[in-house]
């Protein structure tokens, strides 16, 4: 733990007075939760996408919470469940604990919709974190850009902030290239092909545009992903852990658990990764 600390505070670029206050709150804190809260329309996978990186289940991990509210968890609902903000902790078996808070998704229901912004910007600073979770087949982005600019301004968290582009193994090719039997996801090596990273990277580089410039907060926080397919999970830990206060990384650093994308390739697939001849 001392050389992942002192690496840590490296990284603060602190002064000494600073630094010795830092190492004391880090020391402090390893037995508390880290807080993460999370903004996503219905269905986006934003808590698919929490459990996928914690490595999260009812099996192997301790819950704190509402059996309800769990049960909330699932993925797939095809209408909003959620009207009011619920928390819940996961704790695993060496103790590491991560306190979820969810919520009403944003942009669907234009009457609650002033109500579900001071809901959420009532809660949102009790946080260590708050990540933003988009679906990247979606292009509508004009109430996002809107329901951002106005939470960050009242929270002042756009420096706690990281925004994930999930979803990118739905968007879809055109269809001039699906015709001529180009593949989108590469279903046996669970990953994009090379057509589709094309696309990824297009459909980045127009969300990133329209929300650095209007939103104020950097490129760097942006990250894409597929969670269903577990795929880019390690990027996005990688920026929460960027993102969150100093005394909280360490903790998510020792406990990176995140659910493996190859676990989901095809036995074809497996074969071609450990470079077995013979494959038709």
């Amino acid at each position: 733990m001392h050389r992942e600390l002192e690496k840590i505070l490296d990284a603060l670029n602190l002064s000494p007075v600073e630094r010795e206050e830092e190492r004391r709150k880090i020391e402090d804190d390893m037995h508390k939760p880290v807080r993460i809260i999370g903004i996503g329309q219905t269905g986006v996978g934003k808590t698919e996408l929490l459990k996928s990186i914690f490595k999260i289940s009812d099996k192997d991990h301790k819950f704190s919470g509402r059996e309800e509210d769990f049960n909330k968890l699932e993925t797939g609902a095809v209408k909003s469940v959620t009207k009011k903000l619920f928390s819940f902790t996961i704790q695993n078996p060496d103790g590491f604990r991560v306190e979820f808070t969810d919520g009403p998704g944003l942009g669907e229901s234009g009457e609650m919709e002033e109500r579900y912004q001071e809901i959420w910007i009532d809660e949102i600073p009790k946080h260590d974190l708050l990540y933003w979770v988009l679906d990247a087949s979606n292009r509508d982005m004009a109430h996002i850009q809107r329901n951002m600019k106005h939470i960050l301004d009242r929270t002042g968290f756009r420096h706690r902030l990281v925004v994930v582009l999930n979803k990118v193994d739905q968007i879809l090719l055109p269809i001039e290239m699906e015709l001529k039997g180009v593949v989108g996801w590469d279903l046996d090596l669970n990953r994009p092909s090379k057509a589709l990273k094309q696309l990824i990277k297009q459909r980045t580089d127009d969300v990133i545009d329209k929300l650095t410039g209007y939103i104020e907060i950097h490129r760097a926080q942006i990250v894409v992903c597929s969670a269903r397919k577990r795929w880019n999970h390690e990027k996005v830990l990688d920026k929460i852990i960027e993102r969150l206060p100093g005394e909280k990384r360490l903790k998510v650093s020792r406990n990176r658990e995140i659910k493996d994308f190859t676990e989901l390739m095809s036995e074809r697939g497996c074969k071609i990764v450990r470079g077995d001849v013979g494959i038709q």
